[in-house]
């Protein structure tokens, strides 16, 4: 037992000698750079580096790109698809969004008209039939627009969960180039200040859950109710305000109490005197 206790503390503690360790280490390093491996080592790292900022810039674009190229061939082909084999008729007009949105637009062409014709001398002669000769011409034109937003909408959420699953696979068969991509990002980060890291994430957590936030929230849902057709619930939409930036505002503190907090310290200290 004796002898292999010995022999471990020989393999992780070096030997103490007559000059420091840390002068024979600073020659080392002279030495080094004064010799032609230096130049070799400086070109290996720039080739390194270089290869690793021509890889992540490939692995972002291709990101980027070629989902939203995947998208656009496939939403157009969806909609060729919908309008040649007629999937969606004026029968099947049934979205509760849609139908609200046709009835308020068919009430208002006939106050409006109503209100127009009031001002002929003959209205009460032929005002009436007048009317029920726009309001169909109104209704049918109104029909043809409810029935092209309908078939758009159903081609966005088909097009939108393909692209979702698409891109899901991308990153499953991209996994070095993800790995590059992450180590090139980690070191761009650790190379800046610890005021610019601070101004950055100060910026971040106030545009995602600072205090006019709400309102860029309650736009995005709008948009993506919007899109999809869903009819949109002002009571939901106030809940899903006042609960996600709350959620999010706790994973951010406790992203960097627990993380942050380990590997740049700094960071955090000047953070938290930015935020005072």
């Amino acid at each position: 037992m004796s002898n292999s206790t010995n022999q471990k503390y020989s393999q992780s503690f070096e030997k103490l000698g007559f000059i420091p360790r840390s002068i024979i280490r600073t020659i080392n390093r002279f030495n080094q750079q004064v010799t032609q491996k230096s130049t070799e080592l400086l070109i290996y790292e720039f080739k390194i580096s270089r290869y690793q900022t021509i890889a992540s810039l490939k692995c972002f674009l291709t990101f980027l790109i070629i989902p939203l190229i995947f998208h656009f061939l496939l939403n157009l082909s969806i909609s060729n698809f919908v309008l040649q084999k007629k999937l969606i008729n004026e029968e099947k007009l049934s979205w509760e969004f849609q139908l609200n949105s046709y009835y308020l637009e068919t009430e208002n062409f006939d106050e409006e008209y109503f209100f127009n014709t009031l001002l002929i001398e003959d209205f009460y002669e032929r005002g009436h039939l007048r009317i029920n000769s726009r309001r169909l011409d109104f209704l049918k034109q109104l029909r043809i627009n409810q029935l092209f937003i309908i078939q758009n909408k159903c081609c966005n959420i088909c097009s939108d969960c393909l692209t979702f699953i698409f891109l899901i696979l991308l990153i499953r068969f991209s996994i070095p180039q993800i790995i590059i991509l992450k180590s090139f990002f980690l070191e761009f980060l650790y190379n800046l200040s610890d005021t610019t890291k601070s101004f950055f994430l100060i910026f971040i957590t106030d545009l995602l859950v600072g205090f006019h936030s709400s309102q860029a929230w309650e736009l995005v849902l709008l948009l993506i109710f919007n899109r999809f057709g869903f009819l949109i619930q002002h009571d939901i939409l106030l809940l899903i305000i006042s609960i996600f930036p709350v959620i999010l505002d706790t994973i951010f503190k406790y992203w960097i109490f627990r993380f942050l907090n380990k590997i740049s310290p700094s960071t955090v200290a000047t953070y938290q005197n930015m935020l005072e």
